[in-house]
């Protein structure tokens, strides 16, 4: 393990030819400010000018990974970020902190799991069981329709009780166009879904689909996802997940975003090219989660 400042890292960057668009060297823009070698000498990283062997094998991971795996956590002013490099059967760990980059030997990734329970818990209940695959556009409408009910939820606790369910197609766009701060469609559309969506176009397919309810003119979420968004009033933590995969001339992703409102009451929301993926899932599973993205899989067969 050793920490490296950006400078430290430019200095780094000299001594390495083979990268691609995912190692860490690629964006760097830092420059050297010519006491690099001298301290990178004290860490241990190199000695009489090359790298230690434990430091040659470690970088090499992550200046030319195949697989890079993201993962955020959230909680509320309180941020980490911790990334995993694949390159073939051997990996890296990175941790981002205020000195610089925190560059792990290739280990297993136990611990960093193990952090994440700290915030999620290890429960292997969860409230509901709803599992719903929609386009991009439908995921949208549904949160912008779960965050409406959310809304009345806090209304309820703060004393203005509202007796009606649902939401009129005026009342989803109008959400759409002004998600409020902390809504899980202001969430998500900062993580890839679209932010322009026709309302009336997403909620009939919700509808004929049987996600979303109609009745007249109002649309409302069946009787457990209307339940899920009474108890999920406040996000205590969200951790999102990113994998990245060098493919031809392009990046392939994959992001899947968890979000927790209680020990019991986590949802994960994945998205591919194939579509949007909402789950009801505990938090043992949300851990599993976090283990198989760390694992840094293949997203896009070559």
């Amino acid at each position: 393990m050793f920490l490296v400042t950006r400078n430290e890292l430019a200095y780094l960057k000299s001594l390495f030819h083979s990268i691609n668009p995912l190692g860490i060297f690629t964006s760097l823009s830092t420059e050297v400010t010519g006491n690099e070698a001298e301290s990178l000498t004290q860490k241990g990283v190199i000695s009489n000018g090359t790298l230690t062997p434990l430091a040659a094998a470690t970088l090499a991971i992550v200046s030319n990974p195949q697989v890079v795996a993201q993962v955020s956590l959230f909680n509320g002013p309180l941020s980490i970020d911790k990334f995993a490099y694949r390159q073939g059967s051997t990996f890296a760990l990175l941790e981002v902190m205020d000195e610089g980059l925190n560059i792990l030997a290739p280990n297993g990734w136990e611990d960093t799991v193990e952090l994440y329970a700290q915030f999620l818990g290890n429960s292997t209940m969860k409230s509901t069981a709803i599992t719903y695959t929609m386009t991009y556009e439908e995921a949208t409408t549904f949160l912008a329709l779960f965050d409406i009910e959310r809304m009345r939820g806090l209304s309820a606790l703060q004393g203005r009780s509202e007796e009606a369910v649902g939401a009129s197609v005026k009342a989803v766009a109008a959400f759409l166009l002004d998600p409020v701060e902390g809504s899980l469609v202001s969430l998500m559309t900062a993580s890839g879904l679209p932010v322009s969506v026709e309302a009336q176009t997403a909620l009939t397919s919700l509808v004929e689909r049987g996600i979303v309810e109609a009745e007249k003119e109002t649309y409302s979420l069946s009787e457990e996802t209307l339940m899920l968004s009474r108890r999920f009033l406040a996000v205590q933590s969200g951790i999102t997940l990113n994998l990245l995969q060098t493919a031809a001339q392009a990046i392939a992703n994959a992001t899947t975003v968890i979000l927790a409102a209680s020990p019991i009451d986590i949802i994960s929301i994945s998205m591919t090219n194939e579509g949007v993926e909402i789950l009801a899932i505990s938090a043992a599973d949300a851990l599993q989660i976090i283990e198989e993205v760390l694992s840094c899989p293949v997203i896009l067969a070559r």
